[in-house]
């Protein structure tokens, strides 16, 4: 899944809508942004996740090493270590095991999407994302790695 598919642009979970459909699903943020770090954990509580959130890709790699988590939502460029960095380091190494991650990012750049996937992630999303979408792209990555 490079993009976010045409379900999740076209029929997303309504605003407003309270749906626990990520119940027991356990997600990790990483975002050097506060307010996006905030907006999202909200947003994925709401429907039912328990979220934890990491400011960088080192204090990330740390928390997927002492737990297990079922999707990771990263940044791309944030201090210490970026994105593209940490997940090159968890798709390196098996101890972290197949966990689905997809990079969001504000950035600009036109080979973003491309830097990203190539690096590993599974999937990519221009910020910001609204609760609706973002839900709907955690449920895709969820049903992409049970497929695999």
């Amino acid at each position: 899944m490079a993009l976010l598919d045409d379900a999740a642009r076209t029929s997303p979970i309504p605003d407003g809508e309270s749906v626990k459909t990520l119940d027991g699903v356990h997600v990790l943020i990483v975002d050097d942004e506060e307010e996006i770090t905030e907006l999202y954990s909200m947003s994925l509580s709401a429907a039912g996740a328990t979220v934890h959130s990491t400011f960088d890709g080192a204090s990330a790699l740390d928390a997927l090493r002492a737990g297990t988590f079922d999707v990771v939502i990263s940044d791309l460029d944030m201090p210490l270590l970026d994105g593209i960095a940490m997940i090159r380091a968890v798709r390196q190494s098996e101890s972290f095991g197949p966990v689905p991650a997809m990079a969001v990012t504000g950035s600009t750049r036109l080979d973003a999407r491309e830097h990203a996937l190539s690096a590993g992630f599974d999937a990519f999303a221009v910020k910001p994302l609204s609760a609706p979408r973002l839900v709907e792209a955690v449920r895709q990555l969820l049903r992409k790695s049970e497929r695999t």
